[in-house]
């Protein structure tokens, strides 16, 4: 009985250890316990990348006893896989957005996946898709002012190196600028793009020479720094300028657009009688382009010496497309050579710009000639020579003009043009003129409102004055006419054509015949060709 029951005994403990043995050979990997069948939760997750539309996850990190294969999720979406050598990226998210990105380590066999280990991330803003618009720029000796800036926006003066709610900035050194301008970062958005304003800070008061902010004129330097500058620049001035008092003698060249802004060029002197080279042309003013425009402006008291040689001048300038409201007076010396023939008037020299414009000006100018004789010449109130279709209105010269002892072989005179030649329509209309003019040539063309006039219609115009004509040759061919509005038109220029209608003239005539053919009329001397309309 006693063995028998020893032998149970040892039976049961020897039941036991093998019981015990076998338990301890039971592996469960990174659990808690049997009962729970429960795996290790990450401790960590690594993020890589963050964008406005994607989070990538680049590592998922476990404490000392480690994890097995995990997986990922975002906002409680479906679990990923996850291989810690290439990350996983969530895209096609919302920008400015808070997710939550979920690891656990996957669970299998019996054993459930581990707790999740949970992060917040936000995905980026967006850059602001508003862009600033009405936003301007002037700019006053360097100086800059913005107008339009409003308290959602930043302004960077330094290329974007920083910005600030500063809306006026001066700069030290001139150049080409950059004004930047952008929406703020916000709570919600990104700065925006930049609106990037031009301007430029120069030799002038302010502005960048385009038409809508022309360079801003103060001063006598700044009126010569055009020279310097594009010359079809748009200019404006701010200030009467008063010339130095010593005669200057460098042209302005200039082919753009001047706005005188009702302002003066007061007295002044220019002597380019040492200048023989072409920017000798012209007055004040030189143009070597196509569609010049000065509006606006007086000149007072004018004093213009020319060169020897070059052969256009007038006070204002040599030729223009369009001079409006312009107002000179002052006197021409012309400096004659052989063999030139020179165009000279109060504005202007010659109009060779095709449909050109002359409207509400005035001129008081007197010519006078010194040097030696010349070929010819062509003398105007207003222009010397028009060899473009041109309109002239509303406008009115006074000339005084004395070729004395020179006897040239041509000369054109008149109140408010000398010619037209070439043109195929000039109209004159709504203008006058009073005249002082004494023209001695082989064959001159003188009359109270334009002295050869092919082509031409005038309108509501009329002549006062005085005109002194003279062949001074002994020659069947010389030829002198003068009319109280014009001399007429030639043959010599095809069959021209033109029309005066309701005018007068009050023109008193000095001539003399010298055995020349004298031709003199209280309207129109020559009226050959076809279409007359008077």
């Amino acid at each position: 009985m006693k063995r028998n029951l020893f032998r149970v005994i040892i039976l049961a403990l020897t039941s036991v250890c093998v019981c015990v043995m076998l338990a301890a050979c039971v592996f469960i990997p990174n659990g808690n316990n049997n009962d729970d069948k429960e795996l290790n939760s990450p401790t960590d997750i690594t993020f890589e990348a963050i964008t406005k539309n994607s989070i990538k996850v680049l590592d998922v990190l476990y404490g000392e006893e480690g994890g097995g294969e995990t997986e990922i999720s975002i906002n409680g979406t479906d679990w990923k896989d996850f291989d810690n050598s290439v990350g996983y990226v969530f895209d096609g998210l919302t920008p400015n957005t808070e997710y939550t990105v979920c690891a656990r380590q996957k669970g299998y066999g019996e054993y459930q996946a581990s707790k999740s280990f949970c992060k917040k991330v936000k995905t980026l803003r967006v850059a602001s898709d508003r862009v600033p618009t009405d936003v301007t720029a002037t700019i006053y000796h360097g100086e800059v002012t913005l107008k339009g800036v409003t308290d959602e926006m930043e302004v960077s003066f330094d290329n974007g190196e920083s910005y600030s709610a500063a809306v006026t900035h001066t700069y030290t050194q001139k150049g080409e600028k950059t004004v930047l301008v952008r929406y703020k970062e916000t709570s919600e958005n990104l700065a925006g793009d930049d609106l990037k304003i031009k301007i430029s800070y120069n030799d002038f008061a302010g502005g960048t020479g385009s038409a809508d902010d022309p360079f801003l004129i103060e001063t006598y330097n700044e009126l010569k720094a055009i020279s310097d500058y594009d010359y079809k620049a748009a200019y404006k001035l701010l200030e009467d300028i008063t010339f130095p008092a010593a005669p200057v003698c460098d042209i302005i060249v200039f082919s753009g657009t001047l706005l005188g802004n009702g302002k003066k060029l007061i007295s002044p002197v220019i002597d380019y009688s040492d200048n023989n080279g072409i920017n000798a042309y012209g007055g004040i003013f030189h143009t070597n382009g196509q569609d010049t425009v000065i509006r606006d402006l007086t000149v007072e008291n004018a004093q213009i010496t020319t060169a020897p040689s070059p052969m256009t001048h007038g006070i204002l300038i040599n030729s223009a497309k369009e001079l409006s409201n312009c107002k000179v007076s002052g006197k021409i010396v012309l400096s004659c050579i052989l063999s030139r023939s020179y165009s000279v008037g109060g504005l202007c020299g010659e109009i060779d710009d095709s449909d050109s414009k002359i409207s509400g000006c005035s001129a008081d100018v007197t010519i006078e000639l010194a040097g030696k004789e010349t070929t010819g010449f062509y003398f105007g109130g207003l222009v010397g020579k028009i060899s473009a279709n041109c309109v002239i209105e509303n406008s009115n010269a006074k000339i005084s003009a004395d070729n004395g002892s020179m006897v040239f072989m041509k000369g054109y005179a008149g109140g408010l043009v000398g010619a037209v030649e070439k043109a195929t329509a000039v109209t004159i209309a709504r203008s006058w003129a009073t005249t002082s003019l004494t023209v001695s040539a082989m064959n001159c063309y003188a009359g109270g409102i334009i002295g050869l006039a092919p082509n031409t219609d005038i309108t509501d115009c009329y002549a006062t004055g005085s005109i002194s004509v003279s062949g001074n040759y002994v020659n069947s061919q010389a030829l002198c006419v003068a009319g109280g509005i014009t001399a007429g038109v030639t043959q010599s220029i095809g069959a021209p054509s033109g029309s005066i209608a309701n005018c007068y003239s009050a023109v008193d005539f000095n001539v003399q015949w010298n055995n020349s053919n004298v031709i003199v009329s209280g309207i129109i001397c020559n009226a050959l060709g076809t279409d007359k309309k008077l």
